[in-house]
């Protein structure tokens, strides 16, 4: 059974006063008893006063994602160039994500895939190896650089800097009928990098997602400044070309799931990557499906 939570709101960058997520005081989805566990929220202050460093750290990261900017926008200019060269379309892409409160927002990246990647109706990523990419934007997800316009996004208030990773209304309805407690993602902003996005390889099927889901509420659980740092710190080494696992020891931010965090988010064990659903596949029968 959906929650229902995503919000239709303008499909202007600019969201006007009324249309703005509000500013939590408290959790804004209540947390389930069952999932409590993953989160991990043991900082006494932020028990008190869950959303107080969150509102902290939103006003932050808009002051230094409009900073980044300025440096930013001499490589993304070169990279508009290099795709508009390389490749049939616009250089910017944009789409229509969920935000904080269940929120939509237009998401801005450098365009990394052929015109024509959906013609056949939304579908993930599906790896290194998708032949959607162009050559350029293979070169450019590789360093992360197709990323960069999201300082834009953060600037104005939609994404934070770390967070959960935004996604598509249409996936995101879905989602939350497969993974329990998905929706609690949208208690926070979504961000441009997070503790999921470098441990864990772009979704291309639900129990990647799954995997995701654990700790993107271990990072809502436990957020703090350092750990934000050390988040972007790893994310910007891997943009000069770092491998993964030597940034994530490096960072001290490898995390270790345990079957029982999986069962949790009702991992399926058994089932083959082929057979997992992803989009473009009907859901599973709705006997199968928990209501949220």
């Amino acid at each position: 059974m959906s929650t229902n939570l995503i919000e239709d709101i303008s499909d202007s960058n600019e969201l006007s006063p009324a249309n703005r997520a509000p500013v939590l005081e408290s959790w804004h989805y209540p947390v389930p008893d069952e999932l409590t566990g993953l989160m991990k929220a043991h900082n006494p202050s932020r028990e008190e006063v869950p959303c107080a460093f969150f509102r902290r750290k939103y006003v932050l990261e808009r002051v230094v994602g409009s900073a980044l900017l300025v440096p930013g926008s001499l490589l993304i200019v070169v990279g508009w160039v290099l795709v508009k060269l390389t490749s049939r379309g616009p250089g910017f892409y944009r789409q229509t994500r969920v935000g904080i409160g269940g929120k939509k927002f237009q998401l801005i990246k450098l365009r990394t895939m052929r015109v024509d990647a959906e013609a056949s109706g939304v579908a993930w990523s599906s790896g290194k190896d998708d032949p959607r990419k162009t050559r350029i934007g293979n070169f450019l997800r590789k360093l992360h650089l197709d990323e960069l316009p999201q300082l834009w996004n953060v600037a104005c208030g939609h994404m934070s800097l770390v967070g959960p990773r935004p996604e598509r209304p249409e996936i995101t309805i879905f989602l939350e009928q497969l993974i329990p407690g998905y929706h609690l993602r949208h208690n926070v902003k979504p961000g441009v990098t997070g503790l999921s996005q470098v441990n864990i390889e772009p979704d291309t099927n639900v129990n990647i997602t799954r995997r995701k889901q654990i700790l993107d509420l271990r990072y809502i659980g436990r957020a703090n400044h350092i750990l934000d740092l050390r988040i972007m710190a790893a994310t910007l080494l891997r943009m000069f070309g770092l491998k993964g696992q030597k940034v994530m020891e490096m960072m001290h931010l490898a995390e270790r799931i345990e079957i029982e965090d999986l069962e949790k988010v009702d991992y399926e064990f058994e089932v083959k990557e082929s057979q997992l659903w992803s989009p473009g596949k009907p859901l599973p029968p709705s006997q199968n499906i928990k209501p949220r």
